[in-house]
């Protein structure tokens, strides 16, 4: 019998990494601790800050915001506020919408729905139609530009999201393998913001292994969206570096918290800031590489207009209309 290794009782879990295993109170407070940990390692979140967090409704980024603030005294941010995108996706989104309110009523934090449909007319579906580009493409887009402009409006100091280290890792490999540098130098722990323009990113997730996050959601009852997107596809490469991945780590445990330790090292000795600083568009004052931002030329190419600025000024509307919850 497996016994768990801090109070003897017999073991609900086990970490091959760590060789151990765990009742199931004791293997809370360890995913605990170890997001705690990665924050305070990668000085991710400073003391009183403002901070934002992404939820998509799947198991990552709502057993995030639980560990966020359960564990609020000891990591010391000041007020947090939890975003919604509902994207669209029929049935799905529903799902999702339905299971962020439930979260943020049990958790009472203070909560923000944008529904892409009421500031686009449309949702990803019909984006990603209209412009002939993959759907996971278009997600993406739409995802990175609403979440950093809602959290800009709020006045937030940090925006964290729900990437683990096994898709970090799969990444990674992805962009090292196709000689990647730029993208690959945006998946640290913390992408640095820049003043008026981007919030600082955080992945407080990127040393949790898939695996642990499940049963950590699943041993506190907590409510999340079972199912993957079904618009989401992985090519040939995704799958087969995960499958590579796993089959490492199988033969040897805590081969992945090497490896993406490891790769983050070469990427601090390179120089993370590989990627051009971004400048504003000319149409709706957000980051951009060009004269106009990615969103504002996909919205002009699929909607007949740039829908930017539109967007940023209903996000304002709809974040002052949110009033502050018994966190803040």
């Amino acid at each position: 019998m497996v016994k768990c290794v801090k109070c003897g009782s017999r073991a609900a879990y086990y970490v091959s990494y760590v060789r151990g295993g765990f009742c199931r109170d004791h293997y809370l407070e360890y995913i605990e601790d170890r997001v705690v940990r990665t924050i305070e390692r990668y000085k991710m979140i400073p003391r009183g800050s403002k901070l934002v967090v992404a939820i998509s409704g799947g198991k990552d980024s709502v057993a995030l915001l639980h560990i966020l603030v359960k564990r609020r005294e000891e990591i010391g941010y000041g007020e947090l506020v939890a975003v919604h995108i509902n994207l669209g996706i029929p049935g799905y989104s529903e799902e999702a919408e339905r299971v962020f309110w439930e979260n943020c009523r049990v958790l009472n934090v203070r909560c923000i729905k944008v529904d892409l449909g009421e500031l686009l007319g449309v949702g990803v579906p019909d984006l990603s139609k209209l412009s002939g580009r993959p759907p996971c493409s278009v997600c993406g887009l739409v995802k990175r530009y609403v979440l950093n402009a809602i959290a800009l409006v709020l006045g937030a100091d940090v925006l964290a999201t729900g990437h683990h280290l096994d898709d970090m890792l799969v990444y990674m490999l992805k962009d090292i393998l196709s000689s990647n540098t730029e993208e690959l130098s945006k998946l640290t722990p913390v992408s640095k913001g820049v003043e008026g323009l981007t919030v600082t990113r955080i992945r407080p997730l990127f040393e949790v292994y898939e695996e642990n996050i499940l049963n950590y959601a699943i041993a506190s009852n907590i409510s999340f969206v079972a199912g993957e997107c079904p618009l989401k596809h992985l090519g040939a490469v995704e799958v087969e570096s995960r499958e590579y991945i796993e089959k490492l780590e199988r033969r040897t445990p805590g081969f992945k918290l090497t490896a993406i330790r490891n790769i983050l090292r070469m990427l601090r000795k390179e120089g993370e800031g590989l990627g051009a600083t971004p400048s504003k568009c000319q149409l709706c004052g957000m980051p951009s590489r060009e004269n106009i931002c990615s969103f504002c030329r996909l919205t002009e190419k699929t909607l007949g207009k740039p829908m930017g600025r539109h967007v940023v000024e209903s996000l304002a509307r709809i974040a002052s209309l949110t009033p502050a919850s018994s966190l803040s």
